[in-house]
């Protein structure tokens, strides 16, 4: 731009000195520079301005482009470095979040770790259970054997027990006289009485000749003929067709 500023100051000046020239002598000047070199001086000063103008605006937009461009490869090389960073912090969020899911489901493999407080607790438990288990087991053996015992003084009891009438030998069968049984009552303390033949009767006495109730049972009562013990069952009466 100086050098523009430079040509147009001299061209200025050129102009000047030649209008203003005093006349030598005392005579007027006469300018005998034809106009044809005037016009080619002001052409050449003209092009030469032109020419200057062009070559900074060419210097001006190579030096912004230049810029522009280095600016470019500086924002291109910047978003690169931080892509390649954002990639490498994705790639290693990614590895911590692999060992964190593999480190969980190692943990979750592994048995679980109790305290002592709560090992002592479960073997209490288990001792607890262990104990009441035999306890129950020990119950249930008790029982059976009451059971089995109830049972085999049962069978010693029926055993003990005389045979019923109607398993009597026929010989003695059709001796036995007819017995109406009407009412049987079984009460504690010996209280206990049948009703025989119209008749109250109680333990050990005698029905008629020879026909003696020797016990009232809650089922059935015990009755001897002629010293031939038997079982009549409660309310069933006894026939003799004979």
């Amino acid at each position: 731009m100086s050098l523009i500023l430079e040509a147009l100051n001299r061209a200025d000046k050129d102009r000047s000195s030649e209008q203003n020239s005093p006349p030598i002598q005392g005579q007027a000047y006469v300018n005998d520079t034809p106009p044809s070199q005037n016009k080619s001086y002001r052409f050449t000063t003209i092009a030469l301005i032109i020419a200057l103008i062009i070559v900074a605006t060419a210097v001006v937009t190579y030096i912004f482009s230049h810029t522009n461009t280095k600016a470019s490869i500086d924002t291109a090389t910047t978003t690169n470095i931080n892509e390649h960073s954002s990639s490498a912090n994705t790639k290693e969020k990614s590895q911590v979040s692999v060992t964190t899911v593999q480190s969980e489901q190692f943990a979750a493999t592994q048995p679980p770790e109790h305290p002592p407080q709560a090992i002592e607790k479960v073997s209490t438990s288990i001792s607890t259970l262990y104990n009441q288990q035999k306890v129950r087991e020990s119950s249930q053996q008790t029982n059976l054997r009451q059971t089995i015992e109830v049972a085999s003084s049962e069978n010693k009891a029926i055993e003990k027990l005389p045979p019923l009438v109607s398993d009597l030998p026929w010989t003695i069968q059709k001796q036995i006289p007819t017995i109406d049984y009407n009412q049987h009552v079984y009460l504690d303390a010996g209280n206990s009485f049948v009703e025989i033949n119209d008749k109250i009767i109680k333990n050990g006495q005698i029905i008629q000749s020879g026909l003696k109730l020797i016990n009232i049972e809650e089922e059935h009562a015990i009755l001897s003929y002629q010293q031939n013990k038997f079982r009549l069952p409660a309310l069933n009466s006894w026939v003799n067709f004979n």
